[in-house]
């Protein structure tokens, strides 16, 4: 019978049934819930009496649980499925992320800010962990698409969350995110493979992986997450100081940064097939570096917008490429490889946001968003060490003479 469907509607239908729709669905859910957080901010600032510093504070705490919960992910592999634990992160951000967008207390702010940090945690080292089987079993690069995925569903949702809570009712956000992520697990749900971690099935005896491309990465990755960090959770902030007639586009610098990451990662996967991994990293660091440096200049609402799409271009494809670079070093078991590189991005990750709120405080946010600058550029030199580890790790042994 399935052959009166016409031959054109079989590959739609196969890819809307398919593992790969259901992580893009996982990771729109992930980026609802970043997107909406991010644009209701100010707002959520306000009406819970938090000042920058004790932003900076929250969020460093958000970091700490974020990675406390991504370094255990070898662990919880052990007892449930990437499925599983896919299902039981969504529903725990939905709810952690409308607390957080309706709280009315410094107190109630930071707790709901680091359960949030710890749901999203789960999410994120399980969907990228997942993400990289179904790429392995596509056997062609489909990883920055779901991060441009995500990135899309976060510029749209930073500016609804800004637009929806301009009048101080975040209520109604709270509403938008739970929907939006009840809404991307029930398409997943159904269409998730129940696929174990291969940690577990390990052979015993088994070579350890070597270490320190995977430490030289985490410390990469956490000097970029905490610029993406600055740029996501802070940008509404900056441009409410630029322009507070503004303030109900004020998730426009979000929205900025998440259009350009997802239009970059949409087509990502095809510049890592030409170039490569490190070749688009260096690349994409040094655009990231100038969109900060512009950023950090800049005291026009306009000009720091566009300077967010700036380094949005810039670090669309650098965490997705680090986390394939990740997967493939560790290839019988990702979610361990993607733990250790999370435990090593920790310290950058959880330093940043309090000392980003500690130079807003005392200086200015458009001076703390320059210095993110220093922290691209020094992620770069990371990487160009990277690139010699490994030219050494594969040159051949010199002989010796007879």
């Amino acid at each position: 019978m399935g052959t009166n469907v016409p031959a054109q509607m079989l590959p739609e239908a196969r890819y809307l049934t398919s593992p790969r729709a259901a992580m893009t669905a996982v990771f729109i859910g992930y980026g609802v819930s970043s997107g909406m957080w991010a644009g209701t901010i100010p707002v959520v600032m306000r009406n819970s009496s938090v000042d920058s510093l004790m932003l900076g504070l929250g969020i460093t705490f958000y970091g700490i649980a974020y990675v406390i919960v991504m370094s255990s992910g070898g662990t919880l592999a052990r007892f449930a499925s990437n499925r599983a634990l896919i299902l039981t992160g969504m529903p725990l951000v939905a709810l952690t992320g409308a607390l957080l967008l309706i709280a009315t207390s410094p107190l109630w702010f930071l707790i709901a800010l680091v359960l949030f940090g710890a749901a999203q945690g789960l999410l994120d080292l399980f969907m990228n962990a997942e993400a990289s089987y179904v790429e392995a079993d596509l056997k062609r690069p489909i990883f920055t698409r779901f991060h441009a995925s995500a990135s899309g569903s976060m510029a749209v949702f930073a500016l609804i969350g800004s637009l929806v809570s301009a009048d101080a009712n975040t209520a109604w956000a709270a509403i938008i995110l739970c929907l939006g992520i009840a809404a991307a697990m029930v398409f997943a749900a159904r269409r998730l493979k129940p696929r174990y971690s291969a940690m577990a099935r390990a052979m015993p005896g088994a070579p350890a992986p070597l270490l320190t491309p995977l430490i030289i990465l985490g410390l990469a990755a956490g000097l970029v997450i905490a610029g993406e960090t600055a740029a996501i959770m802070w940008s509404a902030k900056l441009l409410d100081e630029q322009a507070p007639d503004l303030a109900a586009i004020a998730g426009l610098g979000t929205a900025f940064f998440g259009l350009c990451n997802s239009t970059i990662r949409a087509g990502g996967d095809g510049i890592r097939a030409r170039f490569g991994d490190i070749p688009l990293i260096l690349g994409s660091l040094l655009l990231a570096t100038t969109g900060f440096v512009l950023i950090g200049l800049s005291d026009n609402f306009l000009l720091s917008a566009v300077a967010f799409a700036v380094t949005g271009f810039g670090t669309a494809c650098v965490i997705p490429a680090i986390f394939a670079i990740t997967a493939k070093h560790m290839q019988e078991n990702p979610a361990r490889a993607l733990g250790i590189v999370s435990l090593i991005a920790g310290l950058p990750r959880v330093l940043a946001p309090w000392f980003f709120g500690w130079v807003a405080t005392t200086h200015s946010t458009s001076f703390a968003f320059g210095l993110c600058a220093v922290a691209m550029a020094v992620a770069l030199g990371f990487i160009l060490l990277l690139q010699m580890v490994q030219k050494r790790a594969t040159a051949p042994l010199p002989t010796k003479a007879l």
